[in-house]
């Protein structure tokens, strides 16, 4: 609204006055990346708002393990996208060599299929509104939905404030627990661009996610994820990094790093996420700081490029434990002790 804006201008004037510098947290709580507006009704983003398609959506499947030869059918499929059908080996793995992309079998809304001798798994892919494992509901690998969310946000800073940009605006901050997509996930240009970088066509390899196919499996399973690694951290994460370079200002935030497989699991690939920002950052919530591993992932980032390196500390301490100003002292310490700070020992810790 104007009047946040009107706050935004006298905050910033203060700031010139006292010599300070002002950054901004680009979105409403979290994830980032939404244009969160949590008085509209229905969905809460402006994003989305803007255009429907970039909702995010995630492929589901309807399976049918099936004894042939017999004839099989399958309706009632909203949103159809592909079927794959394979000869099953055991309970839960198939024949990588007999996958076979059956979708012109699939007309007038229903899949028919003649299952050939034996064992099989047919397999019907279609699309779904999905959300985030933190709330998330754009789908952030969609470059033109992360151009939309920069078009709401920082455009608008930047309309009424360029004079401060670069100067007394020196960052901004994303506040980022949010994921390429909820399993299995998927976006607009998800399989034109495997086929691309990977050179083969992912949709009858797709079973391959689901059950264990063979010596091919732990090669799918890593190119689809790089895949869907390289377009969240692309199209997200540098895309917002790419503006904020060209306006003056530096970008930090943290994504998740709380453990490995939540890396995995929500981001891909930590370590290239953060070599898009400006300032590589983590969040330590609560007693986190006692912990080594997530601050050497990203603090390795930070080292190598010699920038600066953005701790959100101990958010949410004493919320289910005892809390002194003790407590607090001893988790800011071993957080530098972590390396959160840069040249000149500039010590970056908020909280």
């Amino acid at each position: 609204s104007e009047e946040y804006f009107k706050v935004i201008g006298s905050a910033l004037k203060r700031s010139k006055e006292l010599g300070f510098h002002f950054s901004f947290c680009d979105e409403y709580e979290w994830p980032s990346g939404e244009a969160r507006d949590v008085w509209r009704k229905g969905i809460p983003s402006r994003v989305i708002a803007a255009n429907p398609d970039f909702r995010m959506r995630a492929l589901g499947y309807e399976e049918r393990i099936v004894e042939g030869p017999k004839h099989v059918e399958i309706e009632g499929i909203k949103d159809f996208q592909f079927a794959v059908a394979g000869r099953m080996l055991g309970p839960d793995t198939i024949d990588e060599d007999t996958l076979t992309d059956i979708s012109a079998q699939f007309k007038d809304g229903k899949l028919a299929y003649d299952v050939p001798a034996g064992k099989w798994s047919v397999e019907v892919y279609y699309l779904f509104a999905a959300q985030g494992f933190d709330g998330g509901l754009v789908d952030l690998m969609n470059r033109d939905a992360v151009r939309t969310f920069l078009d709401l946000t920082y455009e608008q800073y930047y309309k009424r404030f360029p004079e401060y940009f670069g100067s007394i605006i020196d960052s901004t901050f994303a506040d980022h627990e949010g994921g390429y997509g909820y399993r299995l996930s998927w976006t607009p240009k998800l399989f034109e661009t495997f086929l691309a970088a990977k050179g083969y066509d992912l949709h009858k390899y797709m079973p391959l996610l689901i059950h264990d196919g063979g010596k091919r499996t732990p090669k799918l399973r890593c190119d689809y994820l790089d895949t869907v690694s390289e377009l969240y951290s692309k199209n997200f994460f540098g895309q917002v990094a790419q503006w904020c370079s060209l306006h003056g200002v530096t970008i930090s935030g943290h994504a998740w790093e709380e453990s490995l497989q939540d890396e995995a699991t929500f981001d891909g690939d930590l370590q290239r996420i953060m070599r898009n920002w400006g300032a590589p950052g983590v969040d330590s919530l609560t007693d986190k700081g006692r912990s080594p591993r997530e601050f050497k992932v990203v603090g390795s980032v930070a080292h190598f490029r010699g920038s600066r390196f953005i701790c959100e500390n101990q958010a949410l301490e004493g919320w289910y434990s005892f809390l002194s100003p003790q407590k607090m002292r001893l988790g800011t310490n071993m957080i530098a002790t972590w390396g959160v700070k840069a040249t000149g020992n500039y010590f970056d810790a908020l909280g």
